[in-house]
């Protein structure tokens, strides 16, 4: 069976839309990541506060999958480092790339590691058990 022009026409229209809504949903994760890191604890015995980022990682990476959700990792930590304010408040520690410098440095490098191995994971059904 051979195709149409207008099939042709339809599947490169899909093929749009369906990168349009996959950045649509890795900026959804990133910017649920941002929000997430302003609800955050302080901790008296540490300089790095108690946030819901994490569990935002995995879930969001477990929604997107591998390559998406570590995109948007990615892209979180872009727009954290050119000095947006995306980064747990926080009066000792400073924003920008010198936060990746500090004690909550690690922590932040991992996410894009983290949404991956769990977006592979999800993608082999691991979430479904």
């Amino acid at each position: 069976m051979h195709s149409t022009l207008l099939d042709a026409m339809t599947a490169r229209a899909a093929a749009r839309f369906r990168v349009a809504e996959q950045l649509g949903a890795a900026l959804f994760v990133t910017v649920l990541t941002a929000v997430a890191a302003q609800i955050s604890v302080p901790l008296p015995f540490t300089p790095v506060p108690l946030t819901f980022q994490p569990m935002v990682v995995l879930v969001g990476a477990a929604a997107l999958g591998s390559r998406l959700g570590m995109a948007s990792q990615v892209l979180y930590l872009a727009l954290g480092i050119a000095g947006l304010p995306l980064f747990a408040a926080s009066p000792a520690l400073p924003q920008g790339a010198a936060r990746l410098l500090g004690p909550t440095g690690g922590y932040l490098m991992s996410f894009p590691l983290a949404a991956f191995v769990a977006g592979f994971l999800a993608e082999r059904g691991f979430d479904r058990r």
